[in-house]
């Protein structure tokens, strides 16, 4: 009797996998691994098969399986399945956070995705980050697949993928990857931002104004990953030191490093303030322009950040490229601004309330664009021979003129300024 029930289940497993593509998926059991159906047979097998356990515990959490019944529901086609998983993801997104540390997103939420990353990204059609536009998907997919591909595979940076395409907020987005603990997701992001900025730009803004940095937990460590201006590379050998805010002349260091192989330079912060560290890091050495890197988001987290590293002799590059020449009694002030959802924005103008040589030199896939008067997919900009001292920069929407950041940065004579800015806090 036993053999015989074998048999049929086989028979009808055979049956069910034979199924046409996009045929909704038939239960084997109303109560199996969920409750779950798919509309893609391959992707609903594939999931029970490897990720049956994530599947019961999404079921029993009301927010996850309503996340899941719509994204089960799309394609694994990336042209059809893409905007499907988008629309899903956009009705979901959250700002909560859990009591456990995992942010974004629910535990059993965080699990699923990254189980369904990590062992039916094919059968799914998962193989971008999630959550991104349908354009930058394919460009990720296309151009960054290998990237996108080591960070699916590996469970921690999946995690952090799935948090963060559900965010709506930057500390939301900054906290998935710091509670999980990974570069790959930094690696893999700095490739999509990088390669296609136009395809990914962003233009979200409602949380400006209406949310604020959480407080620090503990001493954070500072980790900025260096990374050339000129290709993206990796620049190991930099010199760094963090500086207190109002310490211009960096008298008093918090901490010195040099980057290493994977261009990361790490600085222990021996403060304890609810804050965060809210200071800027003085590099030097490694074939890098003397340069000060602001960030207008505290570091109250250990997390690794980005940075533009700018090679020496490559000032110069710019300046001609701009139409203009180096002086070198005043300093250059590089800015990139980033959107709600973490994507470098387009459509912004920076103004600045000390005398350089205008106008905003905007770039368009990182190289001047003289004829531009915002920001282009990559969110950049340069202001040229600046007035060396303390520097108010202002980000306004050009379409709207409303502000969207702001933000106090020092330049020095001879020096590069870079400023990473996000939407203005409450």
């Amino acid at each position: 009797m036993r053999f015989v029930w074998i048999l049929t289940a086989c028979a009808f497993l055979v049956a069910h996998c034979a199924l046409p593509v996009f045929s909704v998926d038939p239960e084997l059991d109303p109560t199996l691994c969920g409750g779950f159906t798919h509309v893609e047979s391959t992707c609903g097998t594939c999931m029970r098969a490897s990720c049956c356990a994530e599947l019961n515990a999404c079921g029993g959490a009301s927010t996850c399986a309503s996340t899941y019944t719509c994204v089960a529901h799309c394609a694994s086609d990336p042209s059809k399945g893409d905007p499907c998983r988008q629309r899903c993801l956009d009705t979901n997104r959250v700002t909560c956070s859990f009591a456990d540390g995992q942010v974004g997103v629910s535990p059993a939420e965080a699990s699923l995705f990254a189980c369904r990353a990590r062992s039916c990204s094919s059968a799914c059609g998962v193989g971008a980050f999630e959550g991104l536009a349908v354009g930058c998907s394919a460009c990720v997919r296309e151009l960054c697949n290998d990237r996108s591909v080591a960070c699916l595979s590996d469970d921690r940076c999946a995690r952090s993928s799935s948090c963060v395409s559900r965010c709506l907020t930057p500390w939301c987005q900054s906290n998935c990857v710091a509670a999980n603990d990974t570069t790959l997701y930094t690696d893999a992001f700095a490739c999509a931002m990088f390669t296609c900025p136009s395809a990914c730009a962003g233009t979200a803004w409602g949380c400006q104004g209406n949310f604020s940095w959480p407080a620090a937990k503990e001493p954070p460590t500072l980790q900025m990953r260096l990374l050339s201006f000129l290709d993206g590379s990796f620049v190991p050998g930099v010199s760094g030191r963090g500086c207190f805010l109002r310490d211009l002349s960096c008298e008093t260091s918090i901490g010195k490093a040099v980057s290493d192989s994977e261009g990361v330079l790490s600085l222990a912060v021996p403060v304890t303030v609810r804050e965060g560290f809210n200071g800027f890091v003085e590099a030097t050495g490694g074939g890098l322009t003397p340069s000060l890197y602001y960030w207008s988001a505290p570091w109250y987290a250990t997390e690794v950040r980005n940075a533009a590293a700018i090679p020496e002799g490559t000032v110069a590059m710019l300046t001609q490229a701009a139409g203009r020449s180096v002086d070198p009694t005043k300093g250059i002030l590089g800015i990139s601004i980033q959107d709600c959802l973490g994507r470098y924005a387009a459509g912004v103008q920076f103004s600045i309330d000390r005398s350089f040589e205008g106008p905003v030199v905007y770039t368009m896939d990182e190289l001047p664009d003289v004829t531009r008067t915002e920001t282009a997919g990559d969110g950049n900009a340069i202001l040229l021979n600046v007035e060396p001292g303390p520097v108010s920069v202002r980000a306004v929407l050009s379409a709207t003129g409303e502000e969207v950041a702001r933000y106090t940065v020092q330049v020095r004579a001879g020096w590069v300024t870079v400023l990473q800015a996000w939407p203005r806090t409450t």
